[in-house]
């Protein structure tokens, strides 16, 4: 799971919560939710929050209105935290999967904290594309958000083995492995690199370095 570094909160959700202290966030203005949201997706790299599915944000419905693949989630639930349903902190891009991450967890709570930088250790990663908890909070995380569901499990695994043989190709240039693996992380700006920018790419560079001595 990939730690997320927050961006400044976007003005016009500033200057609506200036307008309206009490407001909670179902009162939130449909153009303000939606600029939410694009800063959300831009600081999580267009990564979703929970199983770093890529977000879609290039698409347009037959009207030509934007089509964004993502949702806002509230990571503390707002039934339970009615007190900060617009705390910026609070806010997250999560994939519009029904059966995994923001929809799957609805009202549950994570043991769980997306901003920790050590996030990642937290879990271990598998050239299977499985998924799992190092501890207790972690594994409860991954049975909450359903982040082993079968069909993920298989994309995580095919990407895992595409990039293998990415990595089996270039592994004799330390430069070439150095710029992969920092693309790999997200290090890299989306259009500086030569690769084309791939979902679950940080569970891949995960597994590649946790199990790089067993395959080697």
């Amino acid at each position: 799971m990939r730690p997320i570094s927050k961006f400044n909160e976007p003005y016009e959700l500033i200057n609506f919560k200036s307008r309206r202290p009490t407001a909670k966030y179902e009162d939130l203005y449909q153009n303000v939710r939606r600029e939410v949201k694009k800063s959300l997706i831009a600081e999580q790299k267009f990564f979703c929050c929970y199983c770093e599915d890529l977000i879609n944000y290039n698409t347009h419905n037959p009207s030509g209105e934007q089509v964004i693949t993502a949702h806002i989630d509230h990571f503390k639930p707002q039934s339970k935290y009615r007190n900060i349903t617009l705390d910026y902190d609070n806010l997250f891009a999560s994939c519009q999967s029904t059966k995994t991450c923001g929809h799957k967890k609805d009202d549950s709570e994570l043991n769980i904290d997306l901003l920790d930088l050590s996030l990642f250790t937290r879990f271990s990663y598998e050239f299977t594309g499985e998924i799992k908890g190092k501890d207790p909070g972690a594994q409860a995380a991954i049975e909450i958000l359903n982040l082993n569901e079968v069909n993920l499990l298989t994309h995580r695994k095919a990407q895992i083995d595409s990039s293998w043989e990415t990595f089996l190709k270039i592994r004799k240039s330390e430069n070439a492995t150095i710029a992969y693996f920092k693309f790999l992380k997200g290090d890299s700006p989306v259009n500086s690199s030569k690769f084309v920018r791939v979902p679950y790419s940080n569970f891949v560079y995960m597994a590649i370095r946790q199990n790089l001595y067993k395959l080697i």
